[in-house]
């Protein structure tokens, strides 16, 4: 049984990785040049990362079937699992194929999904796979540029702050 509290901190944090997934949207991917390349004019597309954290969002949101990608890993149709969700809760449905959008859907609706959809547990499961996947997509893309500081870094930071408040003694500066 999935309750509220699981139901938000996941859509919370989803909506974090959708939010650094389109942050990079304007980031050129640093690239060794091999050699110079005379520059063709044509059809393109005009993000700097050529419409990759489009098509990862699209990938993530958009309904799809086994056949579309029989091999992908990707944990497909966030969509349709919110639409469904909404339908338990309200008449109306979502209208948007935004990751960010519908992450904070659930967020701010936890408690009504969470109590009567029948089908939370999976949601919930959904949106965990989806969070880890936007992130191996992102530090295979991205190694150096990860910004999010790591659980294990906040909690370090935490307790040397409490001691140093604590004996009053610095402990990292040398």
């Amino acid at each position: 049984m999935t309750d509220e509290f699981d139901l938000r901190h996941a859509a919370k944090s989803l909506a974090g990785a959708y939010r650094e997934l389109r942050s990079h949207t304007f980031t050129k991917q640093q690239t060794e040049n091999l050699r110079p390349m005379v520059p063709s004019f044509g059809p393109g597309d005009p993000a700097p990362d050529g419409g990759w954290s489009f098509n990862i969002e699209h990938l993530l949101v958009h309904p799809h079937t086994d056949d579309d990608h029989p091999d992908h890993e990707a944990p497909v149709g966030l969509h349709e699992m919110v639409v469904d969700a909404q339908r338990y809760i309200t008449n109306r449905t979502i209208q948007t194929y935004d990751g960010h959008r519908l992450a904070m859907f659930v967020y701010t609706h936890a408690w009504e999904i969470a109590e009567h959809f029948p089908a939370a547990d999976d949601l919930l499961d959904l949106m965990h796979a989806q969070e880890r996947y936007i992130g191996r997509a992102l530090a295979r893309r991205y190694p150096q540029q990860r910004t999010t500081p790591q659980p294990s870094d906040v909690k370090r930071a935490a307790i040397t702050a409490h001691l140093e408040a604590k004996y009053c003694v610095p402990l990292d500066k040398q």
